[in-house]
């Protein structure tokens, strides 16, 4: 919807698209090693009929970072009171949680001015994500996929490690 504010957006809920996720995911996985133990906790996420998308995502990013124990805050930007845009903004909600560095992804060189980083007094970090490889059902391994391919192939507990090696 263009400039829609993303915590406005509402879910087309008639349109079965979770029903079709779970038969993707079920396809696809049925025969990973922690697939039944992955769909107890995963399919009410996917199933929950939360009518605001950003509170659908919030809700499976909580839960997931939980099941991980991966301890955080999470602060949402509407909790800010922020006013500026684009690169402005950025600097603005580091400025407002206390951060000293803003990490960003290897695209945003395209549309982010990196200089107002260093005037402001922000290290500006650019992801160097090295993916780690763990075995997956398939032959070959597949970098970028979901957390949930990462869950159905180690398990919970195998995640959590890799995730705590790795990082």
């Amino acid at each position: 919807h263009g400039a829609q504010i993303i915590r406005k957006v509402i879910i087309n809920n008639q349109q079965k698209w979770q029903e079709k996720i779970l038969k993707t995911i079920k396809y696809n996985y049925a025969g990973a090693p922690f697939f039944k133990e992955t769909m107890v906790w995963l399919e009410p996420l996917i199933m929950d009929k939360e009518e605001l998308l950003a509170e659908y995502n919030i809700k499976n990013i909580l839960a997931i970072s939980k099941l991980l124990g991966i301890e955080s805050s999470f602060i949402r930007q509407s909790e800010l009171e922020t006013s500026f845009s684009s690169t402005d903004l950025l600097i603005e909600i580091v400025k407002k949680v206390d951060g000293q560095a803003y990490l960003c992804g290897g695209g945003a060189s395209g549309y982010q001015e990196d200089d107002k980083f260093d005037l402001a007094g922000l290290k500006l970090i650019y992801q160097d994500f090295d993916h780690p490889i763990y075995t997956q059902s398939g032959v070959n391994f597949v970098p970028g996929l979901s957390i949930i391919d990462a869950i159905m192939n180690l398990g919970i507990e195998g995640t959590r490690d890799i995730l705590n090696n790795h990082i």
